[in-house]
């Protein structure tokens, strides 16, 4: 299981630049894959009704992290690849997004620092499962980044993480039916999928392995549910409800 967790970093590692063209081609609908776009764009309006402080769950190229400080959210993004923090940095430096850089897994006293008085976003380089995080976020969220953690680093473990920092809990998850759809879009970039039952695999280490409705359901199961089916995937959104 070790080397499943080491060959996504490495995937990461060897195609951050192409990553970064393919995450911008789903923004501006270039995949071949309309549905992927429709998708990312209802997962921005999930983020346009958001405000406060925000924890987020795998920084990635930044592309969320954007609209969010743009609006005036504070950002707390969590990320264990240095070359995608490195993008993140380059991309919200373009963008004109103030940020600061934090490193390790106890940072709890730079986050609350940051929570008090900083602005735009802050990027924590350490791993999901171990950071420590205040209880004082209003959003936690992760889109379609929670199953790329698969069981070596404990999804239920970081969902769990996230409801416990804060008052609602935002994830996204691709389908299991149309994940050859998402093959499509990762082909047209150079990359090279293959898709098989519920699992889309790419040369290099990436691994996605859809999570059942209701796993992450029974993980939250406390909590008050709203679970929006789209062509691609479903959004959950998870409000704090009876102990």
């Amino acid at each position: 299981m070790a080397q499943l967790f080491k060959g996504s970093k490495e995937f990461y590692n060897a195609n951050a630049n192409r990553y970064n063209l393919f995450e911008q081609a789903i923004d501006e609908g270039k995949t071949g894959v309309p549905e992927l776009t429709k998708f990312r764009a209802r997962e921005r309006e999930k983020l346009d009704a958001m405000n406060g402080n925000v924890l987020y769950i795998g920084a990635g190229t930044s592309q969320h992290l954007i609209p969010l400080a743009k609006k005036g959210s504070k950002v707390v993004a969590l990320e264990i690849s240095p070359h995608m923090l490195g993008l993140s940095k380059a991309n919200l430096q373009k963008a004109g997004i103030p940020f600061q850089v934090v490193a390790g897994n106890k940072v709890r006293p730079e986050i609350e620092k940051f929570l008090e008085s900083g602005k735009g976003v802050l990027l924590v380089h350490g791993d999901a499962k171990k950071v420590e995080l205040p209880n004082k976020f209003d959003y936690a969220v992760s889109y379609c980044t929670l199953p790329l953690m698969g069981r070596w680093l404990g999804w239920r473990n970081v969902l769990r993480k996230m409801a416990n920092s804060a008052n609602n809990v935002v994830v996204s998850i691709y389908s299991k039916e149309n994940l050859g759809e998402l093959a499509k879009a990762y082909s047209k970039y150079g990359f090279k999928p293959t898709v098989r039952g519920g699992t889309i695999k790419v040369s290099g280490g990436f691994k996605y392995s859809v999570l059942p409705e209701k796993s992450i359901s029974k993980a939250m199961k406390k909590w008050i549910q709203e679970i929006e089916t789209h062509p691609m995937g479903s959004i959950y959104t998870f409000r704090k409800g009876a102990d």
